[in-house]
């Protein structure tokens, strides 16, 4: 936390170090060397890594390779928190900022592929970006959001994944007297996405998915970011075509049973502005009731 940097010792990284950097919790990966060469320079530069905490806080690894931090594991609970800022005076443009997020799966859940693929569909952008007008104009956000409600200045989905849970969310920019209105939007935008899905808007994200893959995969650094996150994650590196072919087993049910389940988790509500607009936002019970009736529909 912010409020604890001006504690932080030199001790205290060098213990942190201690007990997180060992030899089971390492990966060491690279593109575009050689074999034996990249295992001459793990020997020389790595060997002396411990094979476990001197002080057995800490167990290795999970079957699956992910590295576990005592027993600790992140456990989901939803709410809502309303965080005043009032509006700079000089700011010609002011706007505020809030995000709805559910409950998603696990970064090794076989499911994965379907949550990222939906996060696809819905994308989003900048009502104003240096694409011009047209930029994003097939994903849903956009055309549901950025074209026809003037308040919002931004809108886009987002994923952040983890070995335990992950979260997804939409996160979008306001006029800060319309949060109230602009939740209402993003919330009937999951709403609709359960409901409301289309082959032609499921197989443009798919390919846009496959497409985004493979061009990431032609940057060295990003192979090597892949190889090290796959391994941690499942022991071994999945293939692209592995990933592609889950990609493809994807079909318009399976991604609204999947938004219906997420929804049906208790959603977080955030949002950060001016404390007049804040108190027009509905209590939390008011977006659980309406997230209830629209999973079970």
């Amino acid at each position: 936390p912010a409020e604890s940097l001006h504690t932080l010792s030199a001790e205290q990284v060098t213990q942190y170090m201690r007990r997180h950097f060992t030899g089971p919790r390492f990966v060491l990966s690279a593109a575009s060397i050689d074999h034996d060469e990249l295992v001459t320079l793990a020997r020389k530069y790595f060997s002396r890594l411990p094979p476990s905490p001197t002080d057995g806080s800490i167990s290795p690894v999970t079957g699956a390779g992910m590295p576990l931090i005592g027993s600790f594991r992140a456990q989901y609970s939803g709410g809502m928190e309303l965080f005043p800022r009032e509006v700079d005076p000089e700011d010609p443009d002011p706007v505020s900022t809030l995000a709805v997020v559910f409950k998603g799966t696990p970064i090794t859940d076989p499911n994965v592929h379907i949550m990222f693929t939906l996060s696809q569909l819905l994308g989003g952008g900048d009502s104003f970006s240096s694409g011009g007008p047209g930029k994003g104009i097939h994903s849903q956000l956009y055309r549901n959001v950025l074209h026809r409600h003037h308040f919002i200045s931004h809108c886009s989905s987002f994923v952040h994944s983890y070995s335990d849970v992950s979260l997804f969310g939409i996160m979008a920019d306001c006029s800060p007297s319309r949060i109230s209105d602009a939740l209402d939007v993003v919330c009937s935008e999951f709403a609709r996405t359960a409901a409301q899905l289309d082959e032609e808007s499921v197989q443009r994200a798919k390919n846009a998915l496959k497409s985004q893959i493979f061009y990431n995969l032609e940057s060295r650094p990003v192979i090597s970011d892949d190889i090290a996150r796959y391994t941690l994650a499942f022991g071994r590196r999945y293939s692209a075509q592995e990933i592609c072919e889950g990609i493809d087993s994807i079909t318009v049910e399976t991604l609204q049973m999947f938004a219906r389940a997420m929804l049906s988790s208790p959603p977080v509500i955030v949002a950060v502005g001016p404390q007049s607009a804040l108190k027009r936002v509905a209590k939390y019970s008011s977006f659980e009731r309406y997230f209830e009736r629209t999973a079970s529909l």
